[in-house]
């Protein structure tokens, strides 16, 4: 549809008011809802004089539609229909997300993106917490996040439910503490000491099918929520109708808000067939204002499932480590990742961890490979932090006995100190050991007679022309960079040909060249030479048709008459001694 813009419309843009750095507090003064909708559909006249749009929906970037509002995790077009969710909110990738401040990570909970608090941290309320896929699990205590009643700290954030009885669910076997229990296809069971072993093995090693790790959802809130609410049959007060006394709850629909004359949903619901539904962790008063399950009059998870980011959907929990997986909440109880980028992810245990089979769980590593973020918390010495945050052995250095030794380059001592065979320890400067003043520093090189190869050892240096080899760098010293290992024997290659003692390029007589050594021809190589920048045979002979050979040249040339130059040579010669022969009969005549 063609907008026509008015004068009216025009002097509007003019008054339009940012607050909150969106587009929320736009200003656009109307005597009724025609002046709005007149210019933007969807639109209508509320009782402060501003045009609005319906509920659940907000003005574009350019003011020239309405926008929906997207909720968490769904599609959006720009960054308006996020901005409900206040500070970090952001459409990335066409989805809105509470991550588009990297340096401050945020979480989304009760419809807004938050920065929750780790665990053991001072806290105001329980809202504050990192709950860690479970809203339940933690608590503000004595202005401090912990663990809830009922639940343990199984490691890093994450605090898991106790279960006392058997046959009350569990993951892993810690969840199970009331006597002689374990964690058995997600039921505690009692065990005898016989048995225990080999049921902890076998839930420890028992795959999870794809099947376990599928999620279940809400109804889609991505459609529009005004056919949402025509399609539904309830008669009552619902979302987006006009309302009256705003800052007060709707009549008849229950957790509302009445905003600028409209009925909303309250922070922490959202609407869903023109209704409030809870998010995860808020109150349900009945089974329809909750999407998942009640309990407690709180819309939760199951006990076999963890919260989705999105604090609407629940997905059910894995068995076991190396389970397939399709969120991170499925491999917390074994503080292990869920990989993303392989085809089909499973859990597993960050690179910096280990996996231990006693505790099911993921624990860090210590020395080589424990956990770091900056060189300086490695403790093994020599080593550096790298981007998979792993302390590993730094630059010319390799692991032995969970050290990093001085290997080609590496800081010495002495000999003794370099682990690579064939090395020893010298200056930098390449005096040996007992020969370097005390305050240089020493590295290990490769020996006289052996060459550095890049799998960091020392080979020895080939002697001569078709020498046994493994690698090129050993021919190379002898051949120059054109040396080449080929079956294990050092040459020069078909590409090249072997000259004055080294590789060469081929050139055949009459192109450019820089040196004789290049200047190529198959029958004694000594008669061409690089003259002139041009490869040439030698004085005294020229070359055959195929350039390839310099064939010796008799009295005559190739044509059968006399050699200029040798003519001219001899009438030089002959004049010369003519000339000496009248200068000494002057001379003593």
């Amino acid at each position: 549809m063609k907008v026509k813009f008015s004068y009216q419309f025009l002097i509007f843009l003019i008054y339009i008011i940012y607050l909150n750095g969106g587009v929320k507090g736009i200003y656009w003064p109307c005597t009724d809802d025609t002046v709005c909708n007149s210019e933007v559909n969807d639109t209508y006249c509320s009782s402060l004089g501003n045009c609005e749009c319906a509920a659940g929906y907000t003005f574009n970037a350019a003011v020239t539609k309405c926008l929906r509002e997207a909720l968490y995790g769904e599609s959006c077009e720009e960054g308006a229909q996020c901005s409900h969710m206040l500070t970090g909110a952001s459409c990335r990738n066409n989805v809105c997300t509470c991550q588009g401040d990297e340096i401050e990570m945020r979480t989304y909970t009760k419809g807004r993106c938050r920065k929750l608090l780790p665990l053991h941290t001072e806290c105001g309320e329980d809202l504050d917490c990192d709950f860690g896929y479970d809203r339940e699990s933690v608590a503000c205590r004595d202005g401090t996040c912990q663990c809830a009643d009922g639940f343990y700290h199984r490691g890093e954030n994450i605090c898991r439910r106790i279960s006392m009885n058997v046959g009350d669910e569990c993951i892993v076997n810690s969840d199970c503490q009331g006597g002689n229990h374990r964690c058995v296809a997600r039921k505690c069971e009692e065990i005898s000491e016989r048995k225990e072993a080999e049921v902890q093995t076998d839930f420890i090693d028992s795959p999870t099918s794809p099947s376990d790790s599928k999620s279940y959802e809400t109804e889609t809130t991505s459609n529009s929520y005004r056919r949402l609410r025509d399609e539904t049959k309830d008669e009552g007060v619902q979302f987006g109708d006009p309302c009256v006394n705003n800052g007060e709850s709707c009549q008849g629909l229950a957790y509302s808000l009445c905003i600028k004359d409209r009925c909303h949903c309250k922070l922490g619901y959202y609407p869903r067939n023109g209704i409030c539904t809870a998010e995860l962790g808020e109150e349900a008063s009945s089974a329809e204002h909750c999407a998942t399950i009640i309990r407690d009059n709180k819309c939760v998870c199951a006990l076999d499932s963890f919260y989705q980011m999105n604090m609407r959907t629940c997905i059910r929990n894995v068995l076991s480590l190396d389970a397939s997986c399709a969120q991170q909440s499925q491999c917390s109880p074994f503080l292990s990742m869920c990989p993303s980028g392989v085809t089909v992810p499973r859990c597993s245990c960050h690179p910096y961890k280990i996996h231990d089979q006693a505790s099911q769980l993921c624990v860090l590593r210590q020395g080589l490979g424990e956990f770091c973020e900056t060189k300086e918390q490695c403790s093994v010495q020599n080593t550096a932090c790298q981007s998979d945050n792993t302390c590993t052995c730094d630059n010319s250095y390799m692991e032995v006995n969970e050290q990093c030794k001085p290997a080609i380059g590496g800081s010495c001592d002495s000999t003794d100190d370099c682990v690579v065979d064939n090395t020893e320890c010298v200056s930098e400067s390449g005096d040996k050991e007992d020969e370097a003043p005390p305050v240089e520093q020493k590295v290990c090189r490769c020996k006289v007679g052996f060459t550095f190869h890049t799998t960091n050892e020392c080979l020895p240096i080939a002697n001569k022309y078709g020498d046994e080899c493994k690698e090129s760098e050993q021919c190379q010293p002898l051949l120059g960079p054109l040396g080449k290992c080929e079956d294990e024997e050092c040459v020069c290659g078909e590409e090249n040909h072997y000259k004055d003692e080294k590789c060469n390029e081929k050139k055949v007589l009459g192109e450019k060249c820089t040196k004789s050594g290049e200047c190529f021809v198959t029958d004694n190589s000594t008669q061409v030479e690089c003259r002139n920048d041009i490869c040439q045979c030698e004085y005294g002979y020229y070359s055959d048709a195929t350039k390839i050979k310099c064939i010796k040249s008799s009295k005559k040339n190739s044509s059968g008459r006399p050699n200029p130059l040798k003519v001219i040579t001899m009438l030089l010669i002959t004049a010369a001694i003519l000339v000496t022969s009248a200068a000494i009969k002057e001379a003593y005549y």
